[in-house]
C-alpha cells in the first residue's frame, strides 16, 4: 500500500475515478462515521451496496465500513455513502440482560452481538443488573455511558477505530495534544453566541398529584427576558421534581455557543482525529485559545499530501442522558413472562461476553476488521 490516497470498494481501487475529494464525517451525536465518495461514471464500474469500503492515506487505513447508499447524478457522476460498522449498532434491536457486568464488559458483549471486532477498552466498575426490552444496541450503549457517569463521575465514550475495532475509553485531557495555530495550520475560526434557545424558567407539572414546581433564573431573565419551558412528569419523578427542575434550568438558562475551526494536515503530519479527541487551538480574534474537545469533524482529502480539516469544538464534552429510566427494574416483577421475544428464546444474559459461536465468528469476519 502506497503512502498516498486510495479509496476502495469491494477490493477495487477507485482513486482514478474520483470526481471530488472524498470526505470522512464524524459527528459526536451520530451513531457512526461516514465516508462520502463521488465518482465519474465509467463503463464496467460496479460499486454494489453492502460491500466493504476503505480509505487509505499515509500508509494507514483511515476508514473501514460498508457502502450503504448510491446515487446516480445527471452530470454523469455516482455518489456513494459508506457507514462504519457502528451502523449495525443502530440496526440491531433485541432484549438485553446485563448481570454483574462492567461497562467495558457490556460494550465487548454488544460488539460481539453486532459482529464488530472488539478493541482496547478501559476498565470500569460493575454496574447494577440492567434490563432492556426491544432496545437498539446503540441506545443501550448511550444508556450505559450515562449510568457510568452517574456511578463514577467519569465521562466514557466509544468509537470504531479502523485499525483496532470498537474501542471504549474515558474522555479526559491528555498531557499532549495536536495544536492548530494561526499562520501554521489554522486557516479559519469562528465563535458564535445565540440567546434564541435560552430558557429562563422551568415549570414541571405532575397531573396525577397536582404538584407544580417553578424555577426561575433571575439574572438570565433580566438579561434575555422571561422564557418558560413546561413539561409533565410522571409519578415516579414526583419526589425529585425540585432537583429535576433545577438541573434543567442549569442546562438551558445559558447562551448557545458554537466554535468552529478549520485547518490543514499536510503530508500526514498529524494522525487522524476523531470526535471526542482533544486539540489545542490558538486564534486571537475569536479568543478560541486553549484545549478543546472535538464535537464534530470532517476530513476532506484534497490530494496525496493534503487533508483539509473542519471541526466544531467544545470546552467540555456533553454527558449522555439516561435512555431507559426503568432499566434497573426486573420485567418479571411487572407480571410479564421472563421468556420474551418473537422466537420465544430467553433474553441475552451477558455474564460471559467475548465467547462467540462459530456462526457469530462468521458475522464478525464480515463486519469486523
Amino acid at each position: 500500500m502506497s503512502n498516498g490516497l486510495d479509496v476502495q470498494i469491494n477490493g477495487q481501487s477507485l482513486k482514478q475515478l474520483l470526481a471530488a475529494p472524498p470526505k470522512i464525517n464524524d459527528q459526536a451525536n451520530a451513531v457512526c462515521r461516514t465516508l462520502e465518495i463521488k465518482l465519474v461514471g465509467a463503463d464496467g464500474l460496479n460499486v454494489p451496496l453492502g460491500k466493504q469500503a476503505h480509505l487509505w492515506y499515509g500508509g494507514k487505513r483511515w476508514f473501514m465500513g460498508f457502502a450503504m447508499k448510491r446515487e446516480f447524478n445527471s452530470d454523469g457522476t455516482i455518489s456513494i455513502l459508506a457507514y462504519d460498522p457502528l451502523f449495525f449498532m443502530k440496526r440491531h434491536k433485541d432484549d438485553w440482560l446485563f448481570k454483574n457486568m462492567t461497562g467495558n464488559g457490556i460494550f465487548s458483549f454488544l460488539a460481539g452481538k453486532v459482529g464488530i471486532a472488539a478493541g482496547p477498552m478501559d476498565s470500569t466498575p460493575v454496574l447494577p443488573t440492567l434490563h432492556y426490552e426491544a432496545a437498539p444496541a446503540d441506545q443501550v450503549g448511550v444508556d450505559i455511558l450515562a449510568r457510568l457517569y452517574q456511578l463514577t463521575g467519569k465521562k466514557y465514550w466509544y468509537r470504531f477505530d479502523p485499525e483496532k475495532g470498537l474501542i471504549f475509553f474515558e474522555r479526559k485531557l491528555p498531557q499532549k495534544a495536536w495544536a492548530f495555530q494561526t499562520g501554521i495550520n489554522l486557516t479559519k475560526a469562528s465563535y458564535a453566541e445565540s440567546a434564541e434557545a435560552t430558557v429562563t424558567g422551568i415549570k414541571l407539572v405532575n397531573r396525577e398529584t397536582g404538584k407544580i414546581v417553578l424555577k426561575t433564573d433571575t439574572a438570565s431573565s433580566k438579561e434575555y427576558g422571561y422564557r418558560q419551558d413546561m413539561q409533565e412528569v410522571d409519578k415516579d419523578k414526583a419526589k425529585t421534581m425540585d432537583a429535576l427542575a433545577a438541573q434543567m434550568l442549569k442546562d438551558l438558562a445559558k447562551l448557545d455557543v458554537t466554535m468552529n475551526v478549520e485547518g490543514i494536515n499536510p503530508n500526514a503530519i498529524m494522525p487522524q482525529l476523531f470526535s471526542g479527541d482533544v486539540i489545542y487551538v490558538e486564534e486571537d480574534f475569536t479568543q478560541i485559545i486553549g484545549g478543546y474537545f472535538i464535537k464534530d469533524i470532517t476530513h476532506t482529502f484534497e490530494s496525496d499530501n493534503l487533508v483539509q480539516i473542519g471541526m466544531s469544538v467544545t470546552e467540555a464534552p456533553e454527558v449522555p442522558k439516561v435512555q431507559y429510566e426503568k432499566a434497573t427494574e426486573n420485567p418479571s416483577s411487572k407480571g410479564k413472562k421472563k421468556n420474551k421475544g418473537g422466537s420465544g428464546k430467553k433474553k441475552e444474559e451477558a455474564s460471559t461476553p467475548g465467547v462467540y459461536t462459530d456462526e457469530m465468528k462468521k458475522v464478525m469476519e464480515r463486519y469486523g476488521q
